[in-house]
């Protein structure tokens, strides 16, 4: 798997492939779809996720896996919430 911050990926700004390659692994061809809606994500979900991220035993990418959350924005948004 290509790495967002790797030489090759910053030099062909290569973000949007590694985002789609995540995706398609995680969610298969439904994966790489436009999202009509907005996913909704539980209290205790958004709260484990932070709390995973603030023990710092998994990366924000791993976390986002684990959780099936749409993004590392949304969550940093809920990270800043705090």
């Amino acid at each position: 798997m290509l790495s967002r911050n790797s030489p090759f990926s910053k030099k062909y700004q290569m973000g949007k492939l590694v985002s789609w390659q995540r995706r398609y692994k995680m969610y298969g061809y439904e994966g790489l779809e436009r999202r009509t809606h907005l996913p909704r994500y539980s209290a205790e979900l958004k709260l484990r996720a932070v709390m995973d991220y603030l023990e710092g035993g998994l990366s924000q990418y791993q976390i986002i896996d684990k959780y099936k959350i749409a993004s590392t924005r949304q969550l940093f948004n809920w990270i800043n919430k705090l």
